[in-house]
């Protein structure tokens, strides 16, 4: 039986057309009493008249942007695709077309391009994995104060607030790494390398940050030996690269006996770990579970990995930014968080991670 607007009224205690405004986000409804006749619709089951929003979202001709690293056919990134994917897929009923640009170079002169270039393209709203620098943090604010919809990905920007941000509390999973690091070296004298991506991330930047703060606390024998880029100094990633860092410095630092890669090149981590016979000697802890990094799992040059809902964060974006305009719902949260999910070899099943 369909579920109507007086049903959900009666059990909130409200009236009708204060229902009507919290469902569509037409504004004047206090935030608390929104969110308990959100609960109850959902509660209820409610869902809003689907070919009346498949008409009103064709009548929009709706494109939106999404800028984001350029990626592999595997991997992290590759995931986020797919969420973009089987956004695409829900909502082609509604006419709704997404258009997807990647950089390289984690730089502005990359970026706002990129950013300009779907302005140009007539984009209704962006959805964006934003590098940490003033040129693109003034350029999206300049949107924000235009009140065009901008919905952060994956990493947020100093001084930016968008409509949202989607993604993990990078500090907070830092501090989980930590953890897990206290476990597997209990009690134990810790001689710790770090190896990171760019800090035109503020999210490997955060990382970091949690972590570190976090042993100081919990495990004070713990010494860290550096902090190692795996980016090129033009921020451009390089997996090659990366791993002569990374072999390099397991050759030079035989006394490691714990790796942290926060972000970056985390595959050419591992294979220096293989290729240096540190497998077993060193704990390596690091993010993102998927189709290679499961492989790491199971050779044993990865012990733990942080998972951090990957595929949401290209499916989620789109979603609120089509609510947003097709039926006026603003997002509950300016920060929706997504989970930290912990795998080692035992639970690393590939069936139960990165799905909606």
């Amino acid at each position: 039986m369909k579920v109507t607007l007086k049903q959900i009224a009666d059990i909130a205690g409200v009236s009708r057309g204060t229902v009507d405004r919290a469902l569509h986000g037409r504004g004047g409804v206090n935030p608390q009493v929104q969110e308990q006749i959100l609960a109850v619709a959902r509660e209820l089951g409610y869902r809003p008249n689907i070919a009346g929003r498949q008409l009103s979202a064709r009548k929009l001709s709706l494109k939106f942007g999404f800028i984001l690293p350029k990626w592999s056919a595997t991997g992290f990134w590759a995931d986020v695709h797919r969420g973009i994917d089987l956004v695409c897929e829900e909502l082609a009923d509604y006419g709704v077309k997404i258009i997807r640009e990647t950089y390289v170079k984690y730089a502005a002169s990359e970026v706002l391009p990129l950013i300009d270039r779907l302005l140009d393209e007539g984009i209704s709203g962006l959805a964006i994995v934003p590098i940490n620098d003033p040129a693109v943090q003034a350029r999206l604010n300049e949107l924000i104060a235009g009140d065009f919809p901008v919905v952060l990905v994956n990493s947020e920007a100093e001084g930016v607030e968008p409509l949202c941000y989607i993604g993990s509390d990078y500090q907070f999973s830092g501090r989980t790494a930590a953890g897990i690091l206290d476990l597997i070296r209990k009690d134990q004298y810790i001689e710790l390398l770090v190896f990171t991506g760019t800090e035109a991330m503020l999210s490997h930047t955060w990382r970091i940050t949690g972590f570190l703060q976090e042993m100081s606390r919990i495990h004070p024998e713990c010494h860290l030996i550096d902090i190692y880029k795996l980016f090129s100094k033009t921020n451009t990633p390089d997996d090659h690269g990366a791993y002569l860092i990374a072999r390099d410095t397991l050759e030079k630092h035989p006394e490691a006996t714990a790796v942290f890669t926060a972000a970056g090149a985390i595959h050419s981590v591992a294979q220096a770990i293989r290729d240096t016979g540190r497998i077993g000697r060193v704990a390596h802890i690091s993010f993102d579970m998927n189709s290679v990094t499961h492989a790491l799992l199971q050779d044993g040059s990865m012990t733990a990995i942080i998972g951090q809902e990957s595929v949401k964060q290209g499916y989620q974006p789109i979603k609120v930014l089509f609510d947003y305009l097709v039926n006026k719902i603003h997002p509950l949260n300016r920060r929706i968080i997504l989970r930290n999910e912990i795998f080692i070899r035992q639970n690393s099943s590939m069936d139960d991670s990165s799905y909606l």
